[in-house]
């Protein structure tokens, strides 16, 4: 161990002494005192005021080479401050920051730097320092520090010379901008990889179940395909079988584009062997007819513009026209009587016909069925005593019913569907005065199967209003129709009876009468509006035209009966009108 007094700057003594002092700084060692601890091969050295032993020695067999330790001590002895962790020749050692730097720099706000008070603890022993300011620490820092076997494995010289220079390690960021970055909290409200890689898989196709889902904009332009690796489904088309369909240049080379065209341009066709008539037109008067099947006298005539002239046209239309268009006719001199009957524009025409059996000496209607005259407005039903007369029975299937309102408004007209013997509730409820029923669908029996009864009431209640009627004319077979000879004309209408019959086919006479009377006042009477007709019981049946007809003004009810002389005959008769 060195003895004796101060020694003048660093210096490297032998324990004992010996003329080849030299070695190389290791480390900062206390014990008693300050002290630097060297080593050259096995021997320590030690500079100290006072010395002090060294308590660890370290290999430097993997330091520079003996040239460069001798340089090194000869350093030390000068007073040069040689930072351990950068070893390398002296130029390189000479561009590393003096003590003077260091203490320039210890304001300088660098991450790693140790704080100001203990920098300044450290400046104050510098001249026996040969470490850099930058890496100071104290004692116990630094025996936490790598062993021998570590520094061993440290970066040679050559690599030490790549490190940052002074200059650069300045324009590193500074405290305060350190200070504005994100701190851990805000770090753990950023994208997690877990849940990056939850969404987001890696590169390559996938199965669906491990992919991303996305969705094509709406406004997506056309994305090209290729069908060669589609999977085509069952039954499509594949090349092969489009090359034998039909090309667009075979069909354009056969089918020309829209027009007339010439014949060399045209597709040819041939007519049906069944074709009906074509009709021709002559394209004003410039038709040729090469072989003529008509006279040539008639050809040349122009037999085709006579016919016009005579028929108002050359392609005449069936119907009546008016007197400009018609061809003039003249009725015979010898030609016999011709029924006319004189219908005005916008008439109604209708026919009114029953039969009653005849009760002797009795005002009888000619309504071959039961009808009890309401006075009021209601929603009626309707039933037959048939089941088969049913929406799809064999029998009636749908019956139409014509009726009047309370205020002898309409005619209305209503078609109910059967349901057999159930009752059917009409959709009317404003059906007071019937004008007829009439069978209108049948099945397979061609007729009602049954007796089919209209109710003043839904349901099938409230009694009978109105019957339609089953065997009344041939026996076995549905009347198909109410026979009744009356007729109801509407409010603002009038009826025209331009004839009227009255008949039996037994052996009972019997005079007729046509009245009417208006059903909305139950007070008004019924009055005869012709005279009367009369059979013997010899005679079948009398007609009746009028040459002026009979009127009636609605509202009425226009009936017409019959006054039997004798009892258990069939009487029928009935009227022509029409209204206006």
């Amino acid at each position: 161990m060195a003895q004796g007094g101060p020694i003048p700057g660093p210096a490297v003594r032998n324990t004992p002494p010996d003329l080849n002092d030299f070695g190389l700084v290791v480390r900062v060692v206390s014990g008693g005192g300050v002290g630097v601890l060297v080593q050259q091969g096995t021997i320590p050295w030690i500079v100290s005021d006072p010395p002090v032993e060294a308590a660890l020695n370290v290999t430097l067999s993997t330091r520079a080479s003996e040239a460069s330790l001798l340089v090194l001590n000869a350093l030390v002895a000068a007073g040069f401050d040689v930072p351990l962790s950068t070893r390398a020749s002296e130029a390189t050692l000479t561009t590393r920051a003096s003590e003077a730097t260091l203490a320039a720099g210890l304001n300088v706000p660098l991450s790693t730097r140790a704080s100001e008070a203990t920098v300044a603890a450290i400046s104050v022993n510098t001249a026996n320092l040969d470490v850099p300011l930058s890496t100071r620490a104290s004692e116990v820092t630094l025996a936490t520090r790598a062993s021998e076997v570590t520094l061993v494995t440290r970066a040679s010289e050559a690599t030490l010379i790549t490190r940052a220079s002074e200059a650069t390690l300045a324009t590193r960021a500074s405290e305060a901008t350190l200070a504005t970055r994100a701190s851990e909290a805000t770090l753990l409200t950023r994208l997690a990889d877990a849940t990056f890689t939850a969404r987001i898989n890696t590169l390559g196709q996938k199965l669906m179940v491990g992919s991303t889902p996305v969705v094509i904009a709406s406004d997506q332009t056309a994305v090209p395909i290729s069908a060669a690796a589609l999977p085509l489904p069952a039954g499509a088309a594949t090349e092969v079988t489009l090359a034998t369909r039909l090309a667009d240049a075979t069909f354009t080379s056969r089918i020309n584009t829209l027009g007339q065209k010439l014949m060399a341009a045209s597709t040819p066709v041939v007519l049906a062997s069944d074709q009906t008539v074509i009709p021709v037109s002559d394209n004003g008067g410039s038709l040729t007819i090469d072989t003529p099947q008509l006279p040539a006298a008639l050809v040349g005539g122009r037999l085709d513009e006579n016919l016009g002239a005579w028929l108002g046209s050359t392609a005449p239309t069936v119907g009546q026209k008016v007197m400009a268009s018609s061809v003039p006719v003249v009725i015979a001199s010898d030609q016999s009587s011709v029924s006319t009957s004189i219908i005005p524009f916008g008439g109604v025409r209708g026919l009114a016909g029953g039969r009653v059996v005849g009760v002797a000496a009795t005002l009888q209607a000619l309504l071959r069925t039961t009808y009890n005259q309401p006075t009021v407005n209601a929603q009626r039903s309707i039933s037959s005593t048939a089941a088969t007369d049913t929406g799809a029975g064999v029998g009636a299937q749908q019956v139409t019913i014509t009726y009047f309102d309370a205020t002898m408004a309409g005619p209305f007209t209503e078609t109910v569907t059967l349901n057999g013997v159930a009752a059917v509730n009409t959709v009317g409820v404003n059906i007071c005065f019937i004008e007829k029923m009439v069978v209108t669908r049948v099945g397979g029996s061609g007729s009602n199967a049954g007796t089919i009864t209209l109710f003043n009431a839904v349901g099938g209640g409230g009694g009978t209003l109105a019957v339609l009627g089953f065997a009344s004319l041939v026996a076995g077979r549905g009347d198909n129709a109410t026979l009744w000879a009356h007729h109801y004309v509407a409010t603002g209408k009038t009826c025209n009876i331009t004839s009227w019959v009255f008949g039996t086919a037994q052996n009972q006479g019997a005079s007729s009468a046509l009245m009417a009377l208006n059903p909305v006042v139950a007070t008004s009477p019924e009055i005869l509006i012709a005279d009367e007709l009369s059979i013997s019981p010899s005679t079948q049946s009398v007609y009746r035209p009028f040459e002026a007809p009979v009127q009636a003004v609605g509202p009425s009810r226009i009936t017409q009966y019959a006054i039997p002389l004798g009892s258990n005959t069939v009487f029928t008769g009935g009227f022509v009108f029409w209204d206006q």
